[in-house]
């Protein structure tokens, strides 16, 4: 095999795999996007849905947003929260 095809072989392994990172490690932008954590507080909730924590202690006595109270803090689960948001959906 000379040299040539060799190195092509290689570089298009090394794209591949790249590539292949790229989409497991959820990259936007450049940035490395992790995903939310099955559990989240009122602050990743805000972060994760891009709404205020008022708005969602505003849902959670108007709307029954769901949440479970684990050793007297409110955490939600994040299976939970996507299946609200898209039930609530106008």
């Amino acid at each position: 095999m000379s040299t040539a095809i060799l190195d092509q072989f290689i570089d298009q392994l090394a794209e591949a795999v790249a590539d292949k990172l790229k989409d497991n490690m959820n990259i936007q932008d450049g940035q490395i996007q992790e995903d939310p954590p099955s559990f989240m507080n009122k602050g990743q909730v805000a972060d994760y849905l891009n709404i205020s924590r008022a708005t969602i202690d505003r849902w959670i006595k108007t709307r029954k947003f769901p949440s479970t109270k684990v050793g007297g803090k409110y955490l939600y689960k994040r299976e939970e929260v996507d299946r609200w948001v898209k039930e609530n959906s106008k």
